[in-house]
């Protein structure tokens, strides 16, 4: 026994007590004055399942520690329920409500932990676009104004960008369905993104690097974005099966791709792509089916005006003339004579 345990009484020796099995000097331990010792009498009781220790138990239900109570609840909960069935609904009590306060600590545990990691995540992706941003001035040296610069060059950049990314996946194993975003390290689904020199992007964060206010940075950096990479993306963005599928893709894409700002974009930075290959290989032999004018072109201007349709397989197979495209009055709906009266000779060469 030590010097203090001499002086004051000493404390009981619970393990010693609970192997002898004595109940007696366990029960004397309930009325301990501290309460890690009345918390283990109270367990050790529960063990041996006297039925002696049963009302010593029942009056620790009401001890002034609740960890106290909840070891007594527990240890006469090893009883037989026709034993305990005066406190029984006390017992039922507290163990109900340790139960749920053991849950809200649970609850209330891993909502700290979310809450850490959502922390984290967002320091590291505040990192990762901090990183990001001062890549650009890094590596790129600045070079002369270029004044050609239009919003079509961001679109081209955005279109060369994702087919970049597309041929990146096309490298990747077939069963990784999915990537990491280097800017925000969110997923990148397979076939999707945008790839920046080595980088990965998401769509969101593509989008975020490809818009209008990135017009003055190209404008003064060619090579903004990598490279060579305007260079590529506008022969890309030019080339007559791009625009052929453009065309065909929707309504809103025929306009843009239709349009005279468009076609002097194309014709300044990719004049030898000539005009759509769709109908290179039947303008010779091809007429309006309303009035049968020939189809006669000179350049892309000119092809525009004439309604187009097409197969499944996408070959041109039927044209209407400019006037054609816009009248339709009956005798051009009804008749394939090519002197029909709305389609005159000199609107034939009108164009």
């Amino acid at each position: 026994m030590g010097f203090f345990d001499s002086i004051f009484g000493g404390s009981p020796n619970i393990e010693k007590l609970q192997k002898n099995r004595d109940v007696d000097g366990l029960i004397k331990a309930l009325s301990h004055s501290q309460t890690y010792i009345r918390e283990q009498a109270a367990h050790a009781l529960g063990g041996i399942k006297d039925a002696r220790s049963i009302e010593p138990l029942s009056q620790a239900l009401s001890d002034q520690s609740s960890d106290v109570q909840l070891k007594a609840a527990q240890s006469l909960k090893q009883f037989d329920g026709t034993q305990i069935t005066r406190v029984l609904p006390k017992v039922d009590a507290i163990l109900d409500h340790a139960s749920q306060q053991q849950k809200k600590e649970e609850e209330a545990q891993a909502k700290k932990v979310a809450e850490q990691k959502k922390r984290e995540e967002e320091e590291q992706k505040r990192k990762n676009m901090e990183a990001q941003q001062k890549k650009p001035a890094a590596r790129i040296t600045p070079k002369k104004d270029a004044s050609d610069v239009s919003r079509f060059d961001i679109m081209a950049i955005g279109m060369y960008l994702t087919t970049l990314a597309e041929q990146w996946w096309q490298r990747q194993p077939e069963g990784k369905t999915s990537a990491t975003c280097d800017v925000c390290s969110g997923s990148v689904a397979r076939n999707t993104g945008c790839l920046i020199g080595s980088s990965l992007y998401c769509n969101d964060c593509g989008k975020s690097n490809l818009t209008l206010n990135n017009l003055n940075d190209l404008k003064r950096n060619p090579d903004f974005y990598g490279a060579g990479v305007l260079r590529q993306a506008r022969e890309l963005f030019t080339s007559a099966a791009f625009i052929s599928a453009m065309i065909k893709s929707s309504e809103e894409a025929r306009k843009i791709f239709s349009s005279e700002e468009f076609l002097d974009y194309k014709a300044t930075h990719n004049p030898e792509a000539g005009s759509n290959s769709q109908v290179q290989s039947s303008s010779d032999n091809s007429v309006c089916v309303k009035c049968g004018r020939q189809l006669v072109f000179a350049n892309d201007k000119q092809f525009m005006l004439w309604a187009m349709s097409d197969d499944s397989r996408g070959n041109a197979v039927a044209f209407r003339c400019p006037r054609c495209k816009k009248h339709y009055c009956s005798s051009c709906m009804l008749s394939t004579n090519r002197t029909s009266p709305c389609c005159n000779s000199s609107v034939m060469n009108a164009v």
